[in-house]
């Protein structure tokens, strides 16, 4: 089986649930993240993106940034055109002077439109 090198764009979306900040909680906050990725032999995937967090009425006001930037890497197991992913990130508010990692595990499908 030959797997070649991979560039391409990656959306994500999501709803971080039990959200906690200066003692405030808050049920759902939702996200949007776009990312340019590379992927050696369609397993290691390293990628650099921008993502943007949804409004909400509770932390509207508290968030100074809503933008931030990550930078993550990855494993993906393919079975076919089903595939795994395995990934940790990095985000900051602040051009990478303060972290957050997240820890994230996708389930998907390839296309591919040149082969």
């Amino acid at each position: 089986m030959n797997r070649g090198n991979l560039y391409g764009l990656l959306y994500n979306y999501g709803v971080l649930s039990d959200v906690s900040y200066d003692n405030l909680n808050a049920s759902d906050l939702g996200f949007k993240e776009l990312h340019l990725v590379y992927s050696w032999k369609e397993f290691f995937r390293i990628s650099y993106g921008h993502g943007t967090y949804s409004e909400d009425e509770i932390f509207s006001s508290l968030l100074e940034y809503k933008d931030y930037q990550i930078i993550g890497s990855g494993v993906n197991l393919r079975f076919g055109r089903i595939t795994t992913d395995f990934n940790l990130s990095f985000l900051s508010l602040d051009n990478f002077k303060t972290t957050y990692n997240r820890f994230d595990i996708g389930v998907g499908i390839n296309l591919y439109f040149i082969r």
